[in-house]
């Protein structure tokens, strides 16, 4: 997720995280929560989501799959429709179609 933030756009960023560390050999990542649907998911002709969210999300997809960051889909990207945003939420390094 940290390697996304310099490729975002203004309107595409990636979930919230935390880092955290117990008893000096476990770790954890926590986000916070989102109540949202992924693009995936949203199905409202009535209120679709603008063409430059897309447009700005396929930007960040391509910037992605050069640094080998795969997985930037409709499927791992919240929609805030509220905020106007787009959240990336799982990303996957290795995972750059060919």
């Amino acid at each position: 997720l940290r390697q996304l933030e310099g490729i975002l756009t203004p309107n595409v960023e990636v979930v919230n995280y935390h880092l955290g560390f117990k008893n000096g050999n476990s770790n954890f990542m926590v986000t916070d929560f989102y109540d949202l649907e992924t693009l995936y998911n949203r199905v409202d002709p009535t209120h679709p989501v603008p063409k430059n969210l897309l447009v700005e999300l396929g930007t960040v997809q391509q910037r992605a799959e050069k640094m080998g960051i795969g997985d930037v889909s409709p499927r791992n990207v919240f929609y805030d429709a509220e905020r106007g945003k787009l959240i990336i939420f799982d990303p996957r390094s290795g995972l750059v179609p060919k």
